[in-house]
Parts: C-alpha cells; structure tokens; sequence
C-alpha cells in the first residue's frame, strides 16, 4: 500500500504541494515571539540565550548550616588538666545537643581525669571534641575486619 504524498495527508485540497505545507508548518505562529535561537556550548550544552533572556545560570548558592552544639562539660567540672591516654579507645557515648537531645554515638576516648572524659565524636559530619561524665562512657570493641576463607 503506497503511501500518499505530504500534501495530500496533510491539506487534501487542490493546489497543495509538499513544499508549501513544509513551509507552513515550519512557519512561527502569528503573535508567538520570535524562533529560539539555540547554540551548542564548547561542552556540548543546548543554550536559550535568545528565548529566555531573562533567566541566566548562575552557581548554586548553599547557605552554610548552622551545626548542633554539643553540651559538654565546662572546666570546673572537669577537674585538672586531664591525663591524655596513649591509644584512643572506642567508645559509646551519651552526649546532649542544643537541638537534638541527647544521642548515643560511637566515639573515642582520648584523654581522662577521674570524673570526666575527653571525647572525640562526628556528629553531621563534622569532628567535634567534648569533655563528658565518665559514667556517660561505655568501652565497645571493634570489629575484626580480617580476610574471610
């Protein structure tokens, strides 16, 4: 079954020719702003300068997040200088933030006195230091990771 010529599907009635309708349909519609004009960037990207003029990239902006504070132990609490232990040891840990509460968190121990211990903790990615309450500590072990058979 052949197939009838662009004119015809497209405008049946006399007089149209497949290069008319072409045209037509290639045409912008009266009242619509003018033809995009799209140009390819050094990088490959498709760019509406002329289409959209008033929109232009601009970098993202992230506003800098204001980390949680933990509530640690000021310095008449902690009772000396404290003795720095020669091996950080893994520990649980209870501590209390200003906006989270209190949380459990995995951590280690580096440095003690005898009523509170230093802390090394990350809380939202970020490392952060806090002198706690000794019974707030619980050693954990760790994992051995070796090679399986």
């Amino acid at each position: 079954m052949a197939r009838a010529p662009l004119a015809r599907q497209l405008a049946p009635h006399e007089g149209a020719t497949d290069q008319n309708i072409e045209s037509r349909l290639r045409a912008p519609r009266p009242g619509t702003p003018r033809a995009c004009s799209r140009t390819v960037g050094s990088v490959g990207s498709i760019r509406d300068d002329a289409c959209m003029p008033e929109h232009k990239w601009a970098p993202p902006e992230h506003p800098d997040v204001t980390l949680d504070e933990p509530c640690g132990l000021g310095p008449e609490h902690i009772e000396g200088p404290g003795e720095r232990l020669a091996t950080s040891r893994p520990v649980h840990v209870w501590i209390r933030y200003q906006n989270a509460g209190l949380l459990r968190l995995k951590g280690c121990a580096i440095a003690h006195t005898p009523v509170a211990a230093l802390m090394q903790v990350t809380w939202q990615g970020r490392l952060q230091q806090v002198w706690c309450w000794r019974e707030a500590v619980k050693n954990r072990t760790l994992k051995d990771h070796g090679r399986r058979h």
